[in-house]
């Protein structure tokens, strides 16, 4: 049918009255999703106050979490968060179970992002549920916490306005621009706004057995951005610390894939706080400085030294244990300790000292006690980080009540009739430094004849982590902790190796033959006073070598020309360079696990068997004998085709003398004994062969005829 053109007119009105609907649709769709103009910050000094204090972000935004006085251990743990965020690095902090570390790791991601420290956040968990949880409790804050909201708009506002639809966050716009929020389960996108800090930033969560390489996003503008700081809070669960394929494998994971996130020639930011669950777990293995330096850990503990009057606790352990027995909550204990607690207090030292039940309990004392007095393998190895080894049957263990009936008979500082052969040894520490002196015969048996520290203590027994004096009063005028060193090394190096002993009954004087310095802690000081010594010739660096489930013993490594190497059927050492130590000197490096279970078998010998060691006489060796039982030897490992022992340190214990007593072993192998392990085994040796005499006349004949 044609249409007419009187018809035209009304088509152009209806095109035009569509198109104006359709832009007042879109206007009224656009003022919908338009939230603008942004609030202004209500109180911008206090916004700029945080700005580089995480300290003061928490006590001021997030209050009502960090409600208690903080420790000096929080503190710490917070400095070391704050230093990451702002200048880079990694740490691995234990801390006890309960100090608040996972919601100090919220708070320095959510305060990283605000203040545009750090752009991509990446929260690890044992788990993906745990890592979720980080997470959720981060965009809670954002959502709810009025604070926040009053001082962040450019954050808040928007996230808020989405009123918990994130369907709302698709076409989300301030002064037209999209603010690109990405709210979900695993991941925050933070409001694409100009001049915000946090815009575009990301926090994602992940578990640490989950995809974690090549996390990546997409900025407003089109830049991609990698993740630069990664918070792992217990990246290990109760089964995973107990498998030593799962540890192994977080292991790699911690050290090889996050490292790599930041992306080729980048580096990353990354805290790992963290609770030991058993010896060997994951987070042990990241304290070590030894096996992962980088990590540079540091444990801390709930409880830093014990009451003086533990007996006091013992009977107050009695009454608790009654009171639940009889059906009550330990109440007569507490009264016990109520009327006792000055007593029961003294010399105790805990980390936090806000941290007790105030309806149950009268100090943070009593909080640690009951936990200890209830799960004292829990309180070791979660509150205090020290899991508790227990020897098993197949075990090693020596006996300290066993060691102190085994005495020479000769007196400190004399040498047996049968010892020719004097070793020292010297364990390094930072305020302190612990020695001892063997006396050795011709089997490699013999008798510990002096041990003791510098400074030398006024107290027959005492812990390592309290010397009375240390360094920092035996020289008030040293500024440092090398020059320190420095000073006591020089200082105890010259007394014991100027020092004369004299032979049990007939007085003939004998002088050390040889002395190791352990420079695991401060190796450029320890080199430096052996090379200055006057007595260089016998005093030498030293390194035990910790032997791993894939790695190479000492005598397994290629010889290298001008080393001087262990014979063979003794246990190994190496007295030359290191690979890229030359500039460092020369040290003896020895199997650690190898020679403990030598320095065991010397002082578990029955006296009158082969090559047994013993201690002096007339003095008080509780100390002694208890540093050495500090180690458990665990059951025969093989490695690379040898069978070991592998030597694990006791909790809560000392053990630096048998480090000294080790030291003295292989320092003895050094200067020249040799060990027979047909003697030992009871068999006879195999005579040397006599070289048959020939006149030089008759070896030469033949070139005498041909002279002629």
């Amino acid at each position: 049918m044609a249409t007419s053109d009187n018809d035209q007119p009304g088509k152009d009105a209806y095109a035009k009255h569509r198109q104006a609907m359709a832009g007042k649709s879109r206007a009224k769709s656009a003022a919908g999703r338009e939230i603008g103009p942004l609030p202004p910050v209500v109180d911008p000094e206090r916004k700029a106050a945080c700005s580089l204090s995480l300290k003061l972000f928490c006590e001021t935004y997030l209050s009502e979490r960090f409600d208690l006085a903080w420790s000096d251990d929080q503190i710490t743990a917070i400095l070391r968060l704050q230093t990451l965020a702002l200048i880079g690095g990694l740490f691995a902090l234990a801390m006890p179970r309960g100090s608040g570390k996972t919601a100090l790791c919220e708070a320095a991601a959510l305060w990283a992002i605000l203040y545009g420290h750090r752009r991509f956040v990446v929260m690890i968990g044992a788990s993906e549920p745990a890592s979720l949880e980080l997470l959720e409790s981060i965009k809670m804050a954002v959502e709810t916490n009025d604070l926040l909201a009053e001082d962040f708009p450019e954050v808040c506002f928007p996230i808020r306005q989405m009123e918990g639809q994130t369907s709302r966050a698709n076409g989300q716009t301030v002064d037209g621009t999209r603010t690109r929020i990405g709210w979900t389960e695993k991941e925050a996108v933070f409001p694409t706004i100009k001049g915000s800090k946090a815009s575009g930033s990301v926090i994602r969560a992940a578990g640490i057995m989950g995809r974690v390489r090549g996390m990546k996003a997409a900025t407003a503008g089109g830049r991609s951005i990698r993740p630069d700081f990664v918070i792992v809070d217990d990246a290990q669960d109760d089964e995973s610390a107990e498998s030593p394929t799962q540890t192994a494998k977080r292991e790699r994971v911690l050290t090889g894939a996050l490292k790599g996130l930041a992306g080729p020639g980048k580096t990353i930011s990354i805290a790992v706080p963290c609770t030991v669950i058993a010896v060997n777990d994951l987070s042990d293995r990241l304290l070590d400085r030894k096996r992962n330096p980088a990590f540079r850990g540091e444990r801390m503990k709930m409880v830093y030294r014990f009451p003086n009057r533990m007996d006091l606790w013992d009977q107050y352990a009695e009454l608790r244990r009654e009171s639940f027995r009889m059906g009550g909550e330990g109440e007569q204990a507490t009264e016990f300790y109520r009327a006792n607690q000055t007593e029961m207090d003294a010399g105790c030292k805990v980390a936090w000292a806000a941290r007790f039940d105030a309806t149950n309990e009268l100090s943070a004392i009593q909080a640690a006690m009951n936990i200890k007095i209830d799960n004292p393998a829990s309180f070791a190895a979660e509150y205090q980080n020290q899991p508790l080894t227990e020897a098993q049957p197949g075990m090693r263990s020596l006996n300290a009540s066993i060691l102190l009936q085994r005495t020479s008979g000769v007196s400190r500082l004399e040498v047996p009739r049968d010892c020719s052969t004097l070793t020292a040894f010297v364990d390094c520490h930072k305020e302190i430094l612990w020695y001892m002196v063997v006396a050795w015969d011709a089997k490699f048996g013999g008798s510990i004849i002096d041990s003791g520290t510098w400074p030398k203590q006024d107290r027959a027994s005492f812990r390592h982590d309290d010397p009375r004096p240390g360094f920092t009063v035996q020289y008030p005028g040293i500024q440092t902790d090398d020059a320190r060193l420095y000073a006591g090394l020089r200082d105890l190096t010259s007394a014991l190796l100027s020092q004369e002993y004299m032979r049990h009954e007939t007085g003939e004087a004998h002088r050390i033959s040889m002395c190791l310095v352990d420079r695991g802690y401060k190796p450029e000081v320890v080199h430096k006073v052996c090379r200055e010594s006057p007595h260089a010739a016998i005093l030498r660096p030293s390194l035990g070598h910790a032997v791993g489930s894939t790695g190479r013993a000492v005598r397994q490594w290629a010889n290298v020309p001008g080393e001087v190497v262990s014979p063979p059927g003794a246990p190994a050492w190496r007295w030359g360079y290191a690979k890229g130590e030359h500039a460092t000197g020369r040290r003896v490096i020895f199997d650690a696990d190898e020679w403990k279970t030598f320095a065991a078998d010397r002082l578990t010998t029955p006296q009158g068997g082969y090559a047994p060691v013993l201690l002096f006489s007339g003095g008080d060796n509780r100390m002694l004998a208890d540093h050495l039982c500090g180690e458990f030897g665990a059951p025969a490992r093989t490695t690379g085709g040898m069978e070991y022992e592998k030597w694990v340190a006791r909790p809560n214990r000392d053990l630096h003398l048998w480090d000294c007593f080790v030291g003295c072993c292989v320092g003895a192998g050094v200067a020249g004994l040799r060990w027979s392990p047909a003697a030992a085994a009871g068999q006879s040796e195999k005579p040397k062969e006599q070289r048959k005499r020939v006149k030089w006349s008759e070896r030469f004949k033949d070139k005498f005829e041909e002279w002629q």
